[in-house]
Order: C-alpha cells, then structure tokens, then sequence
C-alpha cells in the first residue's frame, strides 16, 4: 500500500475534511459521494463512455473527500490477496477497453440476454482495472447505468442483494472463464426485473394511497382520466412494475369491479414522498391538478 495516498503513520487515506479516523471518514465520504450520486441521477455527465468518461463521473462522486477525485492511481492495489492491474499498464488497459466498446456500437439494438453478457465481460474488464485509488465500484456502477440508458435499459442494482452482486463480480474477476455466466445473470435481473405479483391489501385502499406506494404520479397523457372521485375509490387489488423507459405502470382493480385499469407513472425529479403525498390529497379534494403534464407519456 502507497504511503503516498495515506496520512503518515496511518492507514487512513488523505481528504479534505483532514479525518484520520477511519470511521469517520467512512461516513463522511459515505455521505458527500451520496449527495454528488444525487446530482448525476438528476443530471447525468455527458461523455464518450471512454477513460476520459469514467474519471469525469469519478471525480464529480468524490470531489468533496479525496485530492486525487478523478484521477487514475499511481500505487499497485489488491484485496484479500487479489491484485489488480499494475498501475503503469492501466491506460494501454482502458483504451483497449473502450474501444472495442466503441467499435461495439456501446451494445446498442441488443436484446437483454445479448445486452447481459457483453455488460458483464466489460464489467469484469473494468473491475480487474481498479483505474483509482478509492471508489472504483460507484464510479463503475454510475458509469454503467449511464451505459445501460444509452443502449435502451434501466439498470436496477437494487434487483440484485448487494452480497450476490459482490460475489458475481469477484468470482468473475479472478475466474472468467467458469463465472461469467453468473454475472451475466446478475445483469440480467438488474435489467429485467420479474414481473410483480398481484398485491391484495386486507382492507381495500384508496386510489391516492395506492398511488402514494408508488415512485411516481400520474402523466397527463394517459388515456384513463384519473378524477377526484377516483382517487378516493377503494382499490381491491393491484401491481407496480418499472417500465423500459424508467417509469411506472400501475394496474388496479376498483372494489366490486371486474375491470382492470392500466395508468402509466411518471418520476418527477426532486418530488419528495411528502410533497407527492400533500399533492394526491390536494386532488382528491379537488383543490390541485390531478395528473401531470408530460408529453409522450401514454398507455
């Protein structure tokens, strides 16, 4: 390990809060990375998916804890006794990489089967990298969200428990040839949530509180018009599913009806639980606007 990187006699490394214990550090780089993830969510960086790409996502996460945010590392890293990519070799690395990335047209017009395999291979490639010193895994994973969107997908790592995501990798990593598949599976299922069960409450739930489960409101384009009334009607039954465009797709069934009512979902950005949830009340009341307006949203 590089003294270079670390506060003299310590394992901590160097940041610009000046903790020297760990565990403090922990939760302030935990915190800081997680408001900068905030604000790429709501405001992806533009770039060529490339070295240059990477580094720019990098140093936007962790601009606020480490001096070398976005910076490619200049120490030989491992964990439990795997090394990474010697740090000298890590450019001719990457550009290898990414351009057989880009001569892949960045796995555009693939189905989520192809789309899984290839992901996971790159995937593998980038995490034998380890370009920095810290952070590589939110970087990676921020980075191939961005990927995913560009090629048509929405990646969910949430679809995948952490601990099952972690071995894919590492059992990848070390041994590609006999685990790969396992993470092209862990792809798979972060792209291609199962579809959800039917959900019966024990007691009937308004519309307005069904809708409250869910991450998004109504757009102003569906071709069910959602009324006052409506939103206070009880609902017998009903499922939420994440669509390829990163919306929702909400199916319901009022009480002592046989219909089944499909409204498509929109994710405001910045919209709170609470102000979603003061606006549903507002428009059950007939007092607010009942869906949003946001062209191109139709079911």
């Amino acid at each position: 390990m590089s003294e270079a990187y670390l506060y003299p006699g310590t394992k901590v490394l160097i940041n610009h809060a000046g903790l020297r214990d760990q565990e403090l550090l922990d939760i302030f780089e935990r915190n800081r990375s997680a408001f900068r993830l905030m604000e790429l969510q709501a405001k992806p960086i533009q770039g060529n998916f490339d070295m240059g790409h990477l580094q720019a996502i990098h140093k936007h996460l962790f601009q606020d804890v480490y001096p070398f945010a976005g910076n490619l590392r200049t120490t030989n890293i491992g964990k439990d006794n795997f090394w990474f990519s010697d740090y000298p070799s890590i450019s001719f690395k990457a550009n290898n990489i990414f351009t057989a990335l880009k001569e892949d047209n960045y796995y555009q017009k693939l189905k989520p089967e192809q789309f899984a395999d290839k992901v996971a291979v790159l995937y593998s490639d980038l995490n034998y990298l380890h370009p920095f010193r810290e952070g590589n895994g939110r970087s990676t994973r921020e980075f191939f969200r961005h990927l995913a969107e560009n090629a048509g997908y929405e990646l969910k790592w949430s679809n995948v428990p952490k601990e099952q995501y972690m071995e894919a990798v590492i059992k990848a990593t070390d041994n590609p040839s006999k685990y790969m598949g396992d993470l092209s599976q862990v792809f798979l299922k972060c792209i291609k949530p199962e579809a959800p069960e039917w959900t019966t409450p024990e007691q009937p739930l308004p519309l307005k509180d069904v809708i409250k489960l869910a991450e998004g409101i109504p757009g102003i384009h569906n071709k069910l018009n959602i009324t006052s009334e409506m939103l206070k009607q009880p609902v017998e039954r009903f499922k939420i599913e994440t669509t390829g465009k990163g919306n929702e797709k909400l199916q319901f069934q009022f009480k002592n009806s046989q219909e089944i009512h499909k409204v498509l979902l929109e994710k405001p950005p910045f919209m709170t639980a609470q102000m979603k949830s003061q606006w549903l009340e507002l428009a059950a009341n007939n007092i607010g606007p009942i869906q949003m307006k946001n062209p191109g949203l139709e079911l």
